[in-house]
């Protein structure tokens, strides 16, 4: 085992010693720390002259200073509006698409159980009808929340068919 580098120098224990004279190498790594460090404390401090701390402490005063201008600032303030405003649109987005999504299932599950009725009733047949007008607005629709409105008020007029069917013919006026 070597001796730590960073003790060479300094008092050493007896392991330390005996290594020492064993191990080459780092008896002159030890001799020359030793020798360094009283090079180091014999020479004398060189104080700079005193034009030298004044151009450091000008040079440091500058770099504090730099500040941006006006229109990076801007720019950074808009760039972080934009970027901001765009995530909002696109987790607006992603909730609306979930929303139609599950207005169309939902409706696709409606349709199925009318489907199973083949002879629909007269109140069945007029909320067929209102159905269908909803349809050719919900073709008209530009915007998602639109759309999203129109299903759901479909939704619930299949929703009634489907009430209606259950219900039986009884609950059906004939003439």
């Amino acid at each position: 085992m070597h001796v730590c580098s960073t003790r060479l120098g300094l008092k050493l224990t007896e392991l330390e010693l005996i290594h020492l004279e064993q191990c080459q190498t780092c008896k002159f790594e030890h001799q020359t720390l030793t020798d360094l460090r009283l090079c180091a404390n014999n020479s004398p401090l060189i104080v700079p002259p005193e034009v030298v701390w004044q151009k450091l402490q000008k040079s440091t005063v500058i770099t504090n200073k730099i500040k941006r201008p006006l229109w990076q600032k801007i720019t950074v303030m808009a760039a972080s509006t934009l970027f901001a405003g765009f995530s909002w649109l696109i987790f607006n987005n992603y909730q609306l698409q979930n929303q139609l999504e599950y207005v169309l299932q939902v409706n696709q599950s409606l349709e199925l159980q009318l489907i199973q009725n083949s002879m629909p009733t007269f109140r069945q047949a007029q909320l067929l009808n209102k159905v269908r007008k909803l349809e050719i607005q919900l073709m008209e629709a530009t915007t998602t929340a639109e759309k999203l409105n129109l299903l759901k008020i479909r939704q619930s007029l299949i929703g009634d068919m489907v009430k209606l069917q259950q219900k039986g013919k009884k609950y059906e006026f004939s003439i």
